[in-house]
């Protein structure tokens, strides 16, 4: 049953196809990771909770790890790695 739910996961977001901003080359970008894990049949989701700041709109909310991508990042992949390892400690692999 654990490998049918992440591979249920995985089909659906495979399955997404968000749309393009059209002036998406000149928006900051950035990435999260989703990171899932079965543990005696249950899924296990890895959340963090944001800072907490005057004035940020999203603070104290629960999120995936991640952030803005900055002029060493190639990719979101390697934001979303860059990010997990700095926010949780977690290394998701080579970027």
């Amino acid at each position: 049953m654990s490998a049918s739910l992440l591979q249920i996961i995985e089909a659906r977001l495979g399955d997404n196809n968000p749309r393009k901003k059209p002036l998406r080359r000149l928006m900051q970008r950035s990435a999260v990771a989703m990171i899932l894990q079965m543990r005696n049949g249950k899924l296990h989701v890895l959340m963090i909770k944001r800072a907490e700041r005057e004035g940020d709109p999203w603070s104290g909310h629960m999120a995936f790890p991640g952030g803005r991508m900055d002029k060493t990042d190639v990719n979101g992949f390697a934001v979303a790695t860059r990010e997990t390892a700095e926010e949780v400690g977690l290394s998701l692999g080579p970027q």
